[in-house]
């Protein structure tokens, strides 16, 4: 069942105590798609926790918020059973801390996928442990591994210093050999994926790392291609939920250079010249989210360069469900078993 904001603005104002602001915005809403329960709850336990907009706090106290809130609410959606090892890769003059998620529930007859994963935060923000959940479920479900990259963030490390590393990280784990000092295996297919800005680091590294080192698949849940801000969607949901036009540049600013122009593929993937030959891709797009036209289009790109794409739109679902799956159990489920499926279909048989 769907709550359709408009005929339940008294529920909704009962449940979330919406400050004079957010009142206007569930107003605007009730002309926009229906919010589906488990983003309701999302907002609601936000309210709970005295969360407040992240363009009111420094990043520092973003940062604690957010881990804050993913301790308290990330529940697996499935019990992760296999090994979890924290190492750190050496990447030219620095080291980068990784957690590598290697279920055991594949056969001795198969080589699983490896999914090297960026988290979501706007490149300021989020962490390998506030997507924690989220990719244990996906190593379980899939049978693949996960290797989670802690990137640098900004303020303290500007654009392209997230770029760099997740470049440097992907080109890393596509030597077998590297993939032997920490214990998996020399012939696997490896992929990248992310959600929100960390899907923006996964396009980057399909497109810039093409015929440098082979990169599978990618995953891409809500990603933010295309920097110009200028879809429908992102007019639509200006004022949130969750994700505003304010907060978008707010984050925007904590790491922007002179390189840090709209025009930039780095920041809009979407103006890179040419898609073909990318690897297959999985999409998983929020309906109520300032990123869902941009993510569409970024497919049909895509599409219209040959690539086999797999796309799936969660109805009613907000920006950053995703990593939230102590909450948004059966949407995170859903979207965690198509993800699932599709990295079964890179798996490598002995």
């Amino acid at each position: 069942m769907f709550y359709r904001v408009g005929w339940h603005a008294r529920l909704a104002h009962k449940l979330l105590r919406l400050d004079s602001t957010r009142l206007a915005v569930l107003s605007r809403m009730a002309e926009l798609p229906a919010l589906h329960p488990e983003s309701i709850a999302l907002l609601e336990r936000l309210k709970d926790e005295k969360m407040k907009p992240l363009v009111e706090v420094t990043p520092a106290e973003a940062r604690r918020q957010r881990e804050m809130f993913a301790k308290k609410y990330s529940t697996p959606v499935v019990d992760f059973e296999g090994t979890t090892r924290n190492v750190s890769i050496c990447i030219s003059d620095r080291k980068l801390p990784v957690r590598i998620y290697q279920p055991v529930s594949y056969p001795s007859s198969v080589r699983p996928a490896l999914l090297v994963y960026f988290h979501g935060g706007g490149w300021t923000v989020g962490s390998i442990e506030t997507h924690h959940s989220a990719c244990a479920s996906l190593a379980q479900l899939s049978s693949s591994a996960v290797a989670s990259v802690g990137y640098r963030l900004a303020p303290e490390h500007k654009f392209p210093a997230a770029v760099e590393d997740a470049l440097a990280s992907v080109e890393w784990f596509a030597d077998g050999n590297n993939r032997r000092l920490v214990g998996l295996p020399e012939d696997m297919n490896v992929g990248v994926g992310g959600d929100s800005g960390g899907g923006r680091l996964a396009a980057v590294v399909a497109h810039e790392l093409h015929g440098k080192c082979r990169i599978s698949f990618q995953v891409l849940i809500y990603p933010g291609v295309d920097a110009t801000d200028s879809t429908d969607s992102h007019k639509r949901y200006e004022n949130g939920p969750i994700l505003t036009k304010e907060t978008i540049a707010k984050f925007r600013s904590y790491f922007a250079t002179e390189q840090c122009h709209t025009t930039n593929p780095r920041l809009s993937p979407i103006l890179y010249k040419t898609f073909e030959e990318q690897p297959p891709c999985v999409l998983i797009i929020a309906e109520c989210d300032p990123y869902h036209d941009e993510s569409l289009a970024y497919g049909k790109r895509l599409e219209d360069a040959g690539v086999k794409v797999k796309v799936l739109i969660l109805p009613g679902l907000i920006h950053a469900f995703f990593s939230n799956p102590g909450i948004c159990k059966e949407s995170c489920r859903t979207a965690y078993s198509f993800i699932a499926e599709f990295l079964k279909e890179h798996e490598q048989r002995v």
